[in-house]
């Protein structure tokens, strides 16, 4: 039997005061993949899609734990949604070269952002914000924050070749 469950991030990357365990490490173990396995599922399933959706489209989303939910598939990350798109912004750059600026958003919508602010704001919701939560919840249960963040990126240096070749 298949069960499917979506967690609301913010709940999963608590770690209670009774208890040494965050609810995350609980799915983790109960994946039966590594730590270091899973993590690569997770960015693999959450921050691939982002990124490719801001390169492709400039649209930047506001992903950060709140507004993120994630469907697993036996422990694992199957899919990511992002809800609450009240946040979402445009790189008014790569939205004009899509030709989503002017033919979907008017230039002057209030979502149309410089390049640099939109790419900031994607980095600040997406990296500091949801990865911070999500590798610090990890790394509290691996005790060994720098292996994930080293993972991390490595998994980037190689969507940057495998994109740029």
């Amino acid at each position: 039997m298949l069960i499917k469950i979506f967690m609301y991030w913010r709940h999963y990357l608590k770690t209670m005061p009774d208890s040494p365990t965050s609810k995350l490490s609980q799915v983790i173990e109960q994946s039966g993949l590594a730590p270091e396995a899973w993590l690569e599922c997770y960015l693999d399933r959450t921050l691939l899609p982002i990124l490719k959706l801001f390169s492709n489209t400039g649209i930047s989303l506001e992903a950060h734990v709140q507004n993120t939910l994630i469907e697993l598939k036996d422990g694992i990350p199957e899919v990511c949604y992002v809800r609450d798109l009240e946040g979402i912004c445009l790189s008014r750059t790569i939205a004009t070269e899509k030709q989503l600026v002017p033919n979907v958003v008017a230039a002057s919508s209030p979502v149309v952002y410089a390049h640099d602010e939109a790419w900031h704001r994607l980095k600040y919701y997406v990296v500091v914000n949801h990865l911070g939560h999500l590798v610090s919840t990890i790394g509290k249960a691996t005790r060994n924050e720098v292996v994930l963040w080293k993972l991390v990126a490595h998994r980037l240096m190689t969507w940057k070749k495998r994109i740029c070749e």
